[in-house]
């Protein structure tokens, strides 16, 4: 996990089992290791382009980033994925409007979010 945290792997290892060094961290209840494999994940997939993982990368950090409190950045970051969505039409499940929704006591969103990704 600490290679994937830390980028010292290749950009292709990165993004071929980024996903996988998430689970492992989210298993752990590393929620710091899972937040900087997440961010990392995240600035990979921009660095190269990779629009069709951006997505997801954009949703599992924000709510690492959501679970820490940060609802502005959270918000931030689902935006950027829905645009880049609707941009690519490449479909994402709404794991972190939910999330935010939820933990942010905004019941109503959460299934306003729901609705929209299912669309």
């Amino acid at each position: 996990m600490s290679a994937f945290a830390s980028g010292d792997i290749s950009a292709e290892a990165g993004l071929r089992w980024g996903w996988l060094a998430q689970a492992a961290a989210i298993v752990l209840w590393d929620e710091d290791g899972w937040h900087s494999i997440a961010a990392r994940q995240t600035q990979l997939a921009r660095d190269v382009g990779a629009l069709d993982q951006l997505p997801i990368d954009l949703a599992s950090e924000a709510v690492t980033v959501t679970r820490s409190g940060d609802f502005r950045v959270a918000r931030s970051l689902i935006a950027e994925a829905d645009v880049v969505s609707e941009a690519t039409g490449i479909r994402y499940p709404p794991f972190a409007a939910l999330v935010l929704a939820g933990l942010s006591g905004k019941d109503a969103e959460a299934v306003s979010a729901d609705r929209v990704h299912h669309r």
